[in-house]
């Protein structure tokens, strides 16, 4: 025995020094650092796991393999005493908000998006989350003038297996435990400026280019529908009036010509995340085909530009000659780069075909709604989520629990 813990309300500890497991000093003394975290959990109220695929520091054995709390932990941290917002009062209210402060035109904030692999590095501290139920978020942001913003609220977490010390293991996907919404509220201005709650558990809440009427401070109003605790982030990105969300080339329109032009960055490599249209935490051909295919309601395969695709589209691609002419990077969406590689191939193709909008007429309007979800894979249901993390989630018991 390494040493043992009590849990709540008692707390206390004990390390058995008579043993020299404590003398090895490698990586400033993790061993002893990850125990004593280890114990930490027990007098916080943390019981013993098992995991056939992933490691955290609630694993009833010694290891210095990583260093301190893994995701799963703080996790469960979070689900009883909540993030680190909450102290000294919390955040839970629209008088005491999270302050991110002054965001310029052209600029993001990003808040909370570490929470994506089941490993974490001692400088990984960026984990904010709805610890349940009753839980609620204010962020707060400040512009110096009106314009525009793009706010974009992602559940987070990696999906591992998981189980309570002698019981059996399950999956648990920790980005879909919670269906998280949010409201955008104005300082000024009483009831919410809009409400964003468009998708189920697990997906993505976003809104393009939501009016900021006048400088001054804005907040968002994070809830969830599920006492579960869910991870998230928050990205905000505000432009000046003139500019719209897609604008790629900077000419106040959206056009083809920034379809092409967001093609032409991405086989450049750029990564910069003003470039991140669909709000994953990371540019590639998504955010193109996000591009147009919904802030632009473009069909796959509309070379033409008349709304719908056709065999007109098709004629005026083939005409163009480019089909998988082994001539790189000569290609663009009147000429069949669907995909945005600058290449006119079998995948553009496959991907207007996919989208199944082939002679289905002018394609309707996505609507005068400002609202814009991004559909993920939702993987758990809240039910089997809820059976799963209950059956991990500690009580708090006055025992104690030899490591």
């Amino acid at each position: 025995m390494a040493a043992y813990a009590y849990y709540p309300d008692h707390g206390d500890m004990v390390l058995d020094t008579s043993d020299n497991w404590w003398q090895h000093t490698n990586e400033n003394s993790r061993l002893l650092r990850n125990v004593m975290t280890h114990e930490h959990g027990h007098s916080l109220g943390l019981d013993h796991l098992t995991s056939s695929d992933a490691s955290f520091v609630m694993e009833p054995f010694l290891t210095d393999f990583f260093d301190g709390p893994q995701l799963d932990d703080i996790l469960l941290v979070q689900r009883s005493y909540g993030d680190r917002f909450e102290k000294s009062g919390g955040n839970d209210s629209q008088s005491t908000p999270t302050r991110l402060g002054l965001i310029a035109p052209g600029t993001e904030r990003l808040i909370g998006g570490d929470a994506l692999t089941t490993a974490v590095q001692p400088n990984q501290t960026d984990f904010i989350s709805i610890d349940g139920l009753n839980d609620v978020d204010y962020l707060q942001f400040d512009v110096t003038s009106r314009g525009l913003a793009t706010i974009v609220l992602r559940p987070l977490g990696p999906t591992y297996q998981v189980g309570h010390d002698g019981g059996s293991e399950q999956t648990l996907d920790t980005s879909a435990l919670n269906d998280l919404g949010f409201q955008l509220l104005s300082a000024g201005s009483p009831g919410a400026l809009v409400t964003v709650n468009q998708v189920g558990v697990g997906a993505t809440e976003m809104i393009v280019d939501v009016p900021l009427p006048e400088a001054g401070s804005y907040a968002l109003k994070v809830t969830g529908k599920a006492d579960l605790p869910q991870f998230y982030s928050v990205s905000i990105r505000v432009h000046a009036s003139h500019q719209r969300q897609g604008d790629i080339n900077g000419d106040g329109l959206l056009s083809v010509l920034d379809i092409d032009q967001m093609a032409a960055w991405l086989q450049q490599g750029l990564t910069d995340r003003v470039f991140d249209l669909n709000g994953d935490l990371q540019v590639n051909a998504a955010d193109h085909q996000f591009l147009a295919d919904r802030l632009m309601n473009l069909y796959f395969g509309d070379s033409n530009l008349d709304g719908q695709f056709d065999s007109a589209d098709l004629i005026q691609v083939f005409v163009f000659g480019t089909y998988e002419d082994q001539i790189p990077l000569n290609s663009h969406w009147q000429s069949g780069d669907w995909s945005g590689d600058l290449e006119f191939s079998s995948s553009d193709l496959i991907l207007a075909f996919q989208q199944a909008g082939y002679e289905q007429g002018v394609r309707p309007p996505r609507g005068a709604e400002l609202a814009r979800a991004v559909p993920e894979p939702a993987g758990l249901s809240l039910l089997a989520a809820s059976v799963v993390l209950c059956g991990i989630l500690a009580g708090r018991r006055s025992r104690q629990n030899v490591f």
